[in-house]
Protein backbone atom coordinates (compact mmCIF):
# COMPACT_ATOMS: atom_id res chain seq x y z
CA UNK A 1 0.00 0.00 0.00
CA UNK A 2 1.42 3.74 -0.94
CA UNK A 3 0.53 6.05 1.60
CA UNK A 4 1.21 9.87 1.42
CA UNK A 5 4.02 11.85 3.25
CA UNK A 6 2.01 13.80 4.90
CA UNK A 7 -1.93 14.80 5.02
CA UNK A 8 -1.35 17.95 2.79
CA UNK A 9 1.14 16.06 0.06
CA UNK A 10 -1.37 16.18 -2.66
CA UNK A 11 -1.71 20.18 -2.62
CA UNK A 12 1.51 20.85 -1.79
CA UNK A 13 3.03 19.11 -5.00
CA UNK A 14 0.04 20.74 -7.16
CA UNK A 15 0.67 24.09 -5.54
CA UNK A 16 1.90 26.46 -8.15
CA UNK A 17 4.35 28.35 -5.51
CA UNK A 18 7.65 27.04 -4.41
CA UNK A 19 7.76 26.58 -0.59
CA UNK A 20 11.11 26.67 0.90
CA UNK A 21 12.40 26.12 4.11
CA UNK A 22 15.53 27.91 4.89
CA UNK A 23 17.81 27.35 8.14
CA UNK A 24 20.57 29.26 10.18
CA UNK A 25 21.93 28.46 13.27
CA UNK A 26 19.20 28.85 15.37
CA UNK A 27 15.75 29.57 13.26
CA UNK A 28 13.91 27.78 10.13
CA UNK A 29 12.10 30.28 7.95
CA UNK A 30 9.49 29.03 5.46
CA UNK A 31 9.07 31.22 2.03
CA UNK A 32 7.20 31.04 -0.61
CA UNK A 33 7.76 32.40 -4.23
CA UNK A 34 5.79 32.49 -6.61
CA UNK A 35 7.38 31.37 -10.39
CA UNK A 36 6.39 34.70 -11.88
CA UNK A 37 8.55 36.38 -9.69
CA UNK A 38 11.23 34.97 -11.02
CA UNK A 39 11.07 34.39 -14.58
CA UNK A 40 8.03 37.22 -15.49
CA UNK A 41 8.55 41.17 -16.03
CA UNK A 42 11.43 42.54 -13.81
CA UNK A 43 11.81 39.24 -11.84
CA UNK A 44 15.01 37.81 -10.86
CA UNK A 45 15.89 36.87 -14.38
CA UNK A 46 15.40 40.09 -15.77
CA UNK A 47 17.64 41.60 -12.78
CA UNK A 48 19.83 39.51 -13.28
CA UNK A 49 20.60 40.60 -16.45
CA UNK A 50 21.99 44.11 -15.29
CA UNK A 51 25.27 41.92 -13.92
CA UNK A 52 28.17 42.41 -16.40
CA UNK A 53 29.26 39.14 -17.84
CA UNK A 54 32.93 38.78 -17.47
CA UNK A 55 32.68 35.89 -19.71
CA UNK A 56 34.57 35.34 -23.62
CA UNK A 57 32.09 36.08 -26.60
CA UNK A 58 33.29 32.86 -27.79
CA UNK A 59 32.20 30.01 -26.86
CA UNK A 60 29.16 30.98 -24.70
CA UNK A 61 26.15 28.65 -24.79
CA UNK A 62 23.85 29.88 -21.89
CA UNK A 63 22.95 33.44 -20.92
CA UNK A 64 24.68 34.27 -17.55
CA UNK A 65 21.69 35.63 -16.39
CA UNK A 66 20.12 32.09 -17.04
CA UNK A 67 23.15 30.25 -15.01
CA UNK A 68 22.70 33.14 -12.21
CA UNK A 69 19.28 32.43 -11.94
CA UNK A 70 19.18 28.84 -11.48
CA UNK A 71 21.89 28.92 -9.21
CA UNK A 72 19.98 31.07 -7.04
CA UNK A 73 16.80 28.81 -7.11
CA UNK A 74 19.24 26.20 -6.28
CA UNK A 75 20.58 27.43 -3.00
CA UNK A 76 17.05 28.93 -1.62
CA UNK A 77 16.19 25.37 -2.46
CA UNK A 78 18.95 23.56 -0.82
CA UNK A 79 21.50 23.47 -2.61
CA UNK A 80 24.92 23.94 -0.34
CA UNK A 81 27.80 22.83 -3.14
CA UNK A 82 28.48 23.44 -6.54
CA UNK A 83 27.26 19.61 -7.40
CA UNK A 84 24.17 20.21 -6.12
CA UNK A 85 23.65 23.19 -8.31
CA UNK A 86 24.58 21.03 -10.86
CA UNK A 87 21.68 17.91 -10.12
CA UNK A 88 19.20 20.48 -9.06
CA UNK A 89 19.37 22.29 -12.62
CA UNK A 90 19.71 18.32 -14.46
CA UNK A 91 15.87 18.13 -12.27
CA UNK A 92 14.35 21.41 -13.48
CA UNK A 93 11.18 20.44 -15.55
CA UNK A 94 11.24 21.12 -19.00
CA UNK A 95 8.63 24.18 -18.78
CA UNK A 96 10.60 25.79 -16.24
CA UNK A 97 13.91 25.15 -18.44
CA UNK A 98 12.21 26.40 -22.12
CA UNK A 99 10.65 30.25 -19.79
CA UNK A 100 14.13 30.58 -18.49
CA UNK A 101 15.65 30.10 -21.91
CA UNK A 102 17.40 27.18 -21.73
CA UNK A 103 18.73 25.84 -25.11
CA UNK A 104 16.98 23.12 -26.69
CA UNK A 105 18.48 19.71 -28.00
CA UNK A 106 17.59 19.17 -31.45
CA UNK A 107 18.30 15.56 -31.73
CA UNK A 108 16.67 14.86 -28.52
CA UNK A 109 14.30 17.57 -28.62
CA UNK A 110 14.22 18.09 -25.13
CA UNK A 111 15.97 21.17 -23.12
CA UNK A 112 19.30 21.12 -21.54
CA UNK A 113 20.23 23.16 -18.19
CA UNK A 114 24.01 24.09 -17.79
CA UNK A 115 26.24 21.57 -15.89
CA UNK A 116 28.02 21.94 -12.87
CA UNK A 117 31.14 23.17 -14.24
CA UNK A 118 29.22 25.79 -16.40
CA UNK A 119 27.73 27.09 -13.65
CA UNK A 120 30.81 26.92 -11.02
CA UNK A 121 32.88 28.90 -14.08
CA UNK A 122 30.83 31.54 -14.02
CA UNK A 123 29.81 31.84 -10.40
CA UNK A 124 33.66 32.09 -10.27
CA UNK A 125 34.16 35.13 -12.46
CA UNK A 126 31.31 37.26 -11.56
CA UNK A 127 31.58 40.29 -9.11
CA UNK A 128 29.95 38.32 -6.04
CA UNK A 129 28.84 41.63 -4.39
CA UNK A 130 26.57 42.12 -7.31
CA UNK A 131 25.29 38.98 -7.16
CA UNK A 132 24.69 39.61 -3.48
CA UNK A 133 23.46 42.81 -3.48
CA UNK A 134 20.42 41.96 -6.54
CA UNK A 135 19.26 38.97 -4.74
CA UNK A 136 18.85 40.57 -1.51
CA UNK A 137 16.93 43.34 -3.30
CA UNK A 138 14.96 41.19 -4.94
CA UNK A 139 14.00 38.89 -1.38
CA UNK A 140 13.81 41.75 0.25
CA UNK A 141 10.68 43.13 -2.22
CA UNK A 142 9.57 39.72 -1.87
CA UNK A 143 9.22 40.23 1.85
CA UNK A 144 11.89 37.47 2.65
CA UNK A 145 14.99 40.45 4.29
CA UNK A 146 16.13 37.47 6.50
CA UNK A 147 16.21 35.05 3.24
CA UNK A 148 18.36 37.56 1.79
CA UNK A 149 20.91 37.22 4.82
CA UNK A 150 21.00 33.13 4.47
CA UNK A 151 21.12 33.57 0.71
CA UNK A 152 24.67 35.92 1.31
CA UNK A 153 25.86 33.09 3.66
CA UNK A 154 25.64 30.35 1.12
CA UNK A 155 26.99 32.43 -1.43
CA UNK A 156 30.27 32.84 0.05
CA UNK A 157 30.14 29.47 1.38
CA UNK A 158 30.13 28.04 -2.57
CA UNK A 159 32.84 30.85 -3.37
CA UNK A 160 34.82 30.91 -0.63
CA UNK A 161 35.71 27.41 1.11
CA UNK A 162 37.36 29.01 3.83
CA UNK A 163 34.54 30.79 5.28
CA UNK A 164 32.50 29.38 7.87
CA UNK A 165 29.86 26.90 6.67
CA UNK A 166 26.36 27.02 7.84
CA UNK A 167 24.52 24.30 8.52
CA UNK A 168 22.91 22.29 5.39
CA UNK A 169 19.59 23.12 4.57
CA UNK A 170 17.16 20.93 3.27
CA UNK A 171 13.94 22.14 1.21
CA UNK A 172 10.05 21.72 1.85
CA UNK A 173 8.54 21.04 -1.85
CA UNK A 174 10.88 22.70 -4.68
CA UNK A 175 10.36 23.66 -7.96
CA UNK A 176 8.95 19.77 -9.50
Amino acid sequence: MVRPLCKNTLSRLSDPFWTLALFDNNHEYIITIDPNKVIGSDGLVDRLKKISDPRDLKGRSYSQSLILSIAVCACLAGARSFRDLGRWAAGLPPEMLRAMGCKINEMKDCYIAPGEATMRRSLQAIDPQGLEDTVAQWLTELGYPYAASIFVDILRSLLDPRYIRIPKRRSIGGIM
